[in-house]
């Protein structure tokens, strides 16, 4: 989100902002429930599963539209972008959950 201000693109910006509410709700959730996933919460939840489902399916595929339509615009912004991510650090905590669920 941080990125897309600095460089003045505007398009997904709600979709970012839904994205963010919905990583604090699972965040939120985890807090809670530590041993319990949230997708198994959200699957006896019809309006949790439609909340994953939109992040998963429509954020992922207008993401990468994204990315597509930035690289044959603007491609020295497209290439920033990866370098940028390449550079970010990494959250440890996510790889440590990882290892140990």
């Amino acid at each position: 989100m941080e990125w897309t201000i600095i460089h003045d693109i505007d398009s997904g910006f709600e979709n970012m902002i839904y994205i963010l509410h919905f990583i604090e709700e699972v965040k939120q959730f985890k807090h809670n429930n530590p041993d319990a996933p949230y997708v198994h919460a959200a699957q006896k939840n019809r309006s949790l599963m439609k909340k994953v489902k939109k992040v998963l399916a429509e954020g992922l595929f207008n993401f990468l539209d994204f990315l597509i339509e930035l690289k044959k615009k603007d491609p020295a912004l497209y290439y920033e972008l990866l370098a940028d991510y390449e550079e970010s650090p990494r959250d440890t905590r996510i790889i440590y959950e990882r290892r140990n669920s």
